[in-house]
């Protein structure tokens, strides 16, 4: 886990390959490091301050020669704010959807400096359904109703979000 304006050091090896060139890149809005040309291949990568809190990939890029390219298999990095929020809202504050039907919703964190950011993607951010029979909630929170009924989406022990299911 790294917090949004932190640098994060990433290093490359390779099995006995020299690469005339080697770029880190990042998932939007992390973007592209520096070319690097000789080993050591060592990476310093800025998280920008208005990083959305979540899952990011790294992937290093590099090439041995003209037109002979190599990609690693991504990495993966978590986004975190450095403190928690003071106060959660979820949008909506009712959810209506149908059997079957599978839909998102919008959690807001409010931080004590007055700033506000969107935490639905981030791995901080707990879903519960109190009734999997009716809605189910995924890790990212996206809810599928299940059966006509209502129940409650509980997210980070702290608020409700009321899901109504009903038939189409």
């Amino acid at each position: 886990m790294v917090h949004r304006g932190d640098t994060v050091v990433v290093t490359v090896s390779s099995a006995g390959a020299t690469f005339a060139q080697l770029i880190i890149i990042g998932e939007d809005p992390i973007g592209f490091s520096q070319v690097l040309t000789k080993p050591p291949y060592r990476f310093s990568i800025h998280i920008p301050s208005h990083t959305t809190p979540g899952l990011y990939t790294l992937t290093a890029s590099g090439a041995i020669s003209p037109g002979n390219g190599v990609d690693s298999d991504p990495i993966s990095i978590d986004v975190e704010p450095s403190e928690q929020p003071t106060s959660l809202t979820v949008e909506p504050t009712v959810l209506v959807i149908n059997v079957g039907e599978r839909t998102g919703m919008r959690v807001i964190g409010k931080y004590k400096d007055g700033s506000v950011l969107d935490l639905t993607e981030s791995t901080q951010t707990r879903y519960i359904s109190q009734n999997t029979k009716i809605a189910t909630v995924s890790k990212d929170g996206f809810v599928t109703g299940v059966a006509v009924g209502s129940t409650n989406i509980v997210i980070d022990g702290r608020i409700k979000l009321q899901v109504i299911v009903q038939r189409e």
